[in-house]
Formats: structure tokens, sequence, C-alpha cells
């Protein structure tokens, strides 16, 4: 897949996995974002600034600690998140506007 325009990022998204885990996350234009995780009624939220940077997605929360992943573009309204360190078969979020 083509690598990911930042600018095309801005936005909030949305992915599911098939366990029902839901996940949105909105990245501005100032750089900030929240990430939101929920699951079984139970949600927890991670706000701080992020990057992208060689195919990466860094986002770096403000009380500390990072996630990363490779990122690529599905298309327009679509992309995916897969996290550094996963295992290899593991196919990523895939994150829709």
């Amino acid at each position: 897949m083509p690598p990911v325009d930042p600018a095309a990022l801005d936005g909030n998204w949305h992915a599911r996995r098939d366990d029902g885990a839901r996940f949105d996350l909105t990245l501005s234009p100032d750089t900030s974002f929240i990430w939101k995780f929920s699951q079984q009624q139970q949600t927890q939220t991670i706000s701080g600034n992020y990057r992208v940077d060689n195919g990466l997605l860094i986002l770096r929360g403000t009380s500390g600690g990072a996630m990363v992943g490779q990122v690529s573009a599905a298309d327009g309204d679509r992309f995916i998140f897969k996290p550094l360190g996963g295992p290899a078969e593991e196919p990523g979020l895939t994150f829709i506007r």
C-alpha cells in the first residue's frame, strides 16, 4: 500500500476488532490527538501529540509513553495502523473516517 500523506490523516477515525473492541482516534492539524479505546463497557482515553515519520504514526501521550505503528493508506477515507512489535500476521487496525 502507498505511504500516507500526513495531512490526509486529520480528522475523526473509527476502527473495530472482531472481539468487539472499538477505537476512536482524532488527529488534529495542530498535531494533537485523542485515542479512545472501548471494550465491555470500559473506556480508556489517551491524548497528546502525534507525528508521521517514515511511514510510522507516532502517538506520544501527555502522561508519558507512546504508541508507534506502521501506517498505510487504503484509500482517502481509510488507513491501516499496524503496531510495531506485533506478530507479523497481525492485520492491524483499519480506521475509517
